[in-house]
């Protein structure tokens, strides 16, 4: 077919004939194709500008070496097109097209304020493989957008080189997750001092997924430097870095490593720690169930220990995290507040602890909620967040004990009490009652 019809088609209306003309364009590329599909890259309406891209990329990709220097002399000019879209789309073809004329512009690009042409540049001259380039992804580690980071550590990883080993050790605490993780396993690759020292330090993010990658490389490089950082690992709050965190240490193969293991969970050591425990729980036993721990907030519970079919009893801990050293004894009252006046997330009166609703909008273990300042849509975002609620020990308290106006404060009674300077409309106070029950106003 033409090239005059193959681009009527390129630019029809209908998506299937766009697809057809794109079929056409891969089956039989002809290099004297390009040239006239330039002029066309900047069209009005962005499907049919989207289809005339992925044409020409698909154009250069399809070239013959010998066609290579005539093509990259014709899209060079389009690299400084006054529209974007025409300079993403090029660079983009260009990728396909190595070419020493073509590094000065595209590495411009790394510094564009334009951040999709700064991703298009960094994949660009990644997908070159050229070492020459690592000081330009290294110097991509500090761009504000997390994808063109992201990018600039995955080039960097497919060089096994001592550069590259530096700039990669630099990203082990970039704000984006993924970005860490990939971090983890290329260390796990490499191996040496530095990648050890880095895998022990990230096995502590806050990320699962991260921690879990970095257990799994500390397991490749197989140091026992490591070897108390993976039995630290085998408590970790998740269940897929527990396991890794094992596998690990059946790849250190060090029988030292398995009489540690033995001797941390001997039988002797376990029922030391219980009788401390014991001890403590029963300290705190006076106190319930006014207990409430300081981390998270939420109350201590009796819980039951077992293991396997031996049952050693019960112990008074927070039921989130299940620790016993994190009580607070003096608080007998939580109180969630609502105060635009007021910049601290959270204070201490007497008994009582506030907690400032319009700061630290988590959701913890309220024994009262006080409306003083604050609008509609702060209250009404509080109470979606409690409908969503899915606690099993705070969800049935919202609704299956009433607030009642006046109600003595008990431990199953939550008052909401609104004063009549808080600022907020009547649906407002509908919807609180709906969500907590009564509603009392107290008049200034």
């Amino acid at each position: 077919m033409a090239l005059e019809g193959i681009l009527a088609q390129l630019q029809h209306p209908a998506w299937h004939i766009r697809q057809q003309a794109l079929q056409t364009v891969c089956g039989d590329p002809q290099p004297d194709w390009i040239p006239r599909l330039l002029p066309h890259l900047n069209h009005p309406d962005w499907k049919i500008r989207d289809c005339l891209h992925t044409a020409l990329t698909q154009l250069c990709r399809q070239l013959e070496p010998p066609d290579h220097a005539v093509i990259v002399g014709q899209l060079l000019p389009y690299l400084s097109d006054p529209h974007l879209t025409v300079q993403r789309a090029v660079c983009e073809a260009l990728a396909y097209l190595p070419d020493p004329r073509t590094i000065a512009p595209i590495r411009r690009y790394l510094t564009h304020p334009d951040p999709y042409l700064r991703r298009t540049a960094c994949d660009v001259l990644g997908q070159w493989g050229d070492p020459l380039f690592i000081p330009d992804f290294a110097a991509c580690l500090s761009d504000e957008d997390e994808a063109v980071r992201y990018l600039a550590v995955l080039q960097l990883v497919q060089f096994d080189l001592p550069d590259a080993l530096q700039a990669l050790l630099r990203a082990v605490d970039d704000p984006f997750p993924r970005t860490r993780e990939m971090v983890a396993a290329y260390l796990g690759n490499v191996g040496g001092d530095a990648a050890i020292h880095a895998l022990i330090h990230m096995v502590e993010d806050i990320d699962r997924l991260v921690r879990r990658q970095a257990v799994a490389a500390l397991g490749q490089v197989a140091d026992l430097r490591a070897t108390n950082p993976l039995l630290e690992r085998l408590n970790d709050n998740d269940l897929a870095v527990q396991r890794a965190a094992a596998e690990a240490l059946i790849q250190l193969g060090s029988v030292s490593v398995l009489e540690q293991m033995l001797r941390r969970y001997h039988y002797d050591e376990i029922e030391r720690v219980i009788q401390g425990l014991r001890h403590m729980s029963n300290r705190l036993k006076p106190h319930y169930p006014n207990l409430i721990c300081l981390d998270c907030l939420t109350r201590f519970r009796w819980r039951g220990l077992y293991s396997g079919f031996h049952y050693y009893g019960r112990f008074l801990c927070c039921r989130t995290c299940g620790r016993l050293n994190t009580a607070r004894t003096q608080i007998t009252e939580v109180v969630a507040v609502f105060d635009l006046s007021r910049s601290d997330p959270r204070w201490q009166d007497d008994d009582r602890l506030y907690i400032n609703v319009q700061i630290d909008p988590q959701l913890y273990d309220f024994d009262r909620v006080e409306i003083l300042n604050t609008t509609d849509e702060a209250v009404e975002a509080f109470c979606i967040r409690v409908k969503n609620d899915e606690d099993e020990f705070r969800r049935p308290n919202y609704r299956k004990i009433p607030v009642f106006v006046h109600c003595p404060l008990t431990e199953n009674t939550m008052i909401c009490r609104l004063q009549s300077s808080a600022g907020i409309t009547g649906d407002t106070i509908r919807i609180l009652k709906h969500t907590f029950g009564t509603v009392e106003v107290i008049e200034p």
